[in-house]
């Protein structure tokens, strides 16, 4: 009999964890960065809406949790771990005149106008308008990319392995539309 009621406690409590709802954001971002070098100083504006923005994900296969993808935070820690290497300087704020005074070479204004996690991979778009050292517009464009798909760690783990899989998959997207971004940011500012 107490093995049964064992049994039954711990689906109980792996039904109610599963039903949690989890926040998903970066934690240490730590990845090879590609060759891309720009001396010089940049400002990087991310809308307060922008950083509020959360995408909800329900994924029955892993149990009836759900997640919410932090997508603005993920952006604004992707910038910040891609131009506090790239470039000689980094500022970050939520509107261009809350940047601190100085001379920048280029500042961008960032948004994330799609974001999806779908057939267990993540799908998103950034858009980025540039501009130039005297505020004149380089260029206005929009970046997409996919991650790969978290299935097998999805199918394998669960609910425990949804919040991994929804990371890697999203800051594999977040480094394609990076690195599409700033090869055009290479190309203006050279």
């Amino acid at each position: 009999m107490k093995n049964v009621y064992q049994v039954i406690m711990t689906t109980m409590m792996a039904l109610v964890l599963s039903a949690c709802t989890q926040s998903v954001a970066f934690e240490d971002l730590h990845y090879q960065l590609p060759s891309v070098e720009i001396k010089g100083h940049v400002g990087v504006v991310i809308s307060q809406s922008t950083l509020d923005e959360v995408h909800s994900i329900h994924a029955f296969s892993t149990g009836a949790g759900k997640w919410d993808a932090e997508i603005g935070v993920m952006l604004k820690q992707v910038a910040r771990y891609e131009y506090s290497h790239i470039f000689s300087e980094y500022d970050f704020a939520t509107s261009r005149a809350e940047l601190p005074e100085g001379d920048y070479d280029a500042y961008l204004v960032l948004t994330v106008p799609y974001y999806d996690f779908q057939d267990y991979h993540a799908s998103l778009t950034i858009h980025a308008d540039v501009y130039g050292a005297q505020n004149q517009s380089l260029f206005s464009d929009s970046y997409s990319a996919s991650g790969r798909s978290g299935a097998a760690k999805m199918w394998v783990t669960g609910a425990w392995g949804m919040k991994s899989a929804v990371r890697e998959s999203s800051v594999e997207a977040f480094r394609a539309a990076f690195q599409q971004l700033n090869e055009e940011l290479e190309k203006n500012l050279q």
